[in-house]
């Protein structure tokens, strides 16, 4: 991802595991066909019980 690349403060990053949700929060960038799928809260929305469906 270029926009990580070319960070000047890339360094906030070192050492942790990244999400491509959190780098697009971080950046604003979308994907091609412009949404920004967000497994995190997908995952407390459907898995953590804030919207069961059974």
């Amino acid at each position: 991802m270029i926009l990580l690349v070319l960070d000047p403060e890339v360094s906030r990053f070192s050492g942790k595991s990244l999400s491509t949700w959190a780098l697009s929060d971080a950046y604003g960038y979308t994907d091609a066909d412009g949404t920004r799928p967000h497994w995190g809260n997908h995952y407390k929305e459907h898995a953590e019980g804030g919207n069961e469906q059974r």
